[in-house]
């Protein structure tokens, strides 16, 4: 259920209120456990949960801390409902005790006995929306939910309003100091991100806090600008054909975005490549030797044995690189779509919108300038460095050596065996290949430095939103 705040709502500030309960009451927690089927309370927000510690991070111990005490709420379709007020303790510890989560003060005396599966903890004044949780010395808006990871460890998830969580998100993907319009985008892309996505499902919450999803750095993260911007667009997503779309931005286009099928598998109509206008100009290079992309290849599973060619094999509409072949004496690895990118590393390929050069002098099959022969099976001439190339016609063309490029097949090479380090060729065969390219990231959907020059050219968020992503419902 999608929730929003009432539109032309002033960015939230914090505050702080003081709540006292008497301490005879509080006594009656030691023992605690969830009400079944308690009246939910209506909640004006949507709520999403965000993973900061799970898994392999998962921890064993959880120190929370909260000016204004605490409130246990059991989370609900319709967001969270009153259970227990804690609003004495400033700080709780929690803990796996018998394979459940227990609440305890700082002198160990036992506030909460079990957590439940659907328990959190938020701040008293949570309900104003003002509260904060402090988890390993960052600040988070909203609550905190425990869950056990294998009987003994706990996940740290943050259990927020949509909006709140945005608050956060928005300037870690683009920095506050660009124009409004581009970070209205970014935030209904955000947005219909979160909303949509079903990565951590598995994990028991919606996204995470770092790159895998997206950057959320908690209250710490957040500006009043960014804050307009979520304001602003307050509940708006993405739709096409009535369902929240599958939002995706990356950094620079290289003046082409991609069809989704084209990097990874499933065509999306709303997905569709386009010409981007608007890119800047983002250059990269990247240079690796032949044991360099052995090393790589060995690390994703292939087994390509000493690497002796770098091809590109294949292309997409948009002009990328489709397939890449390394041949290799145990064999051929063909890399298709983004596993160029994931193999070799997106750091160093930035994009698949490249060229490959040559990355050293001398070819495979090179030989001196002045120790060029000429057979025809039975007898060989030696030549000099020019020669004279015929065509169909007959005619004869004078051409000088380090013009011709001599293939079996497979591996090709310069004549003159110098190999034109930096020269554009389709295969490299002498030991280092450098990779030349344009644009930064998978190239779906939007990109960030386009809507940011459309921003600075006056276009507004919809316009820029409905030129990366077709035919699409902003609501």
């Amino acid at each position: 259920m999608i929730r929003k705040r009432a539109a032309g709502s002033e960015p939230r500030q914090r505050k702080c209120k003081l709540r006292r309960f008497t301490a005879a009451f509080l006594t009656l927690t030691l023992f605690f456990s969830f009400p079944a089927g308690a009246e939910a309370k209506s909640r004006q927000e949507e709520y999403i949960q965000v993973g900061l510690k799970y898994g392999s991070s998962a921890v064993n111990e959880c120190v929370l801390k909260s000016d204004d005490g605490f409130q246990v709420v059991n989370i609900t379709e319709d967001g969270p409902e009153d259970t227990l007020p804690l609003p004495a303790y400033r700080e709780i510890v929690a803990s796996v005790e018998n394979g459940t989560i227990v609440i305890r003060d700082p002198d160990g005396t036992m506030l909460v006995s079990d957590m439940g599966t659907t328990g959190a903890l938020m701040p008293l004044d949570y309900e104003d929306g003002d509260g904060t949780v402090v988890y390993s010395g960052t600040e988070y808006r909203d609550g905190i939910r425990l869950t056990v990871y294998k009987g003994s460890a706990m996940n740290v998830i943050n259990y927020i309003t949509m909006d709140h969580y945005l608050y956060g998100v928005i300037h870690g993907e683009m920095s506050q100091s660009y124009p409004l319009e581009a970070l209205k985008a970014q935030a209904v892309v955000a947005r219909s991100f979160a909303g949509q996505n079903r990565t951590h499902a598995k994990d028991g919450f919606n996204v995470c806090s770092t790159t895998h999803c997206q950057v959320y750095k908690g209250f710490a993260g957040e500006y009043p600008k960014t804050t307009q911007a979520v304001d602003e667009t307050a509940g708006e997503m993405m739709y096409s054909e009535g369902e929240i779309v599958q939002a995706f931005y990356f950094k620079n286009s290289g003046g082409h975005t991609q069809n989704s099928e084209d990097v990874w598998s499933a065509k999306e109509p709303y997905l569709r490549g386009v010409k981007d206008e608007y890119s800047p100009d983002y250059s990269w290079s990247a240079t690796m030797t032949f044991e360099q992309i052995k090393s790589r290849l060995e690390a994703a599973n292939y087994s390509p044995g000493t690497v002796e060619s770098v091809a590109i094999t294949g292309h997409n509409s948009a002009g990328a690189v489709s397939e890449l072949t390394v041949k290799g004496s145990g064999g051929t690895v063909t890399l298709k779509k983004e596993s160029v990118r994931t193999v070799l590393g997106g750091s160093d390929i930035k994009s698949t919108m490249f060229v490959l050069k040559n990355g050293s002098a001398g070819g495979s099959m090179a030989q001196t300038p002045d120790e060029i022969y000429a057979t025809n099976g039975s007898s060989t001439k030696k030549t000099g460095s020019t020669l004279y190339v015929l065509s169909s016609s007959g005619s004869a063309k004078k051409t000088e050596i380090e013009d011709i490029c001599i293939t079996d097949g497979s591996s090709t090479a310069s004549a003159d065996g110098a190999g034109k380090s930096g020269e554009t060729v389709s295969i490299v065969t002498d030991g280092k290949v450098v990779f030349e390219g344009k644009g930064y990231g998978h190239g779906i959907g939007m990109p960030q430095d386009s809507a940011i020059k459309m921003a600075q050219e006056g276009m507004d968020y919809e316009e820029i939103l409905e030129y990366f992503f077709t035919d699409i419902q902003i609501r």
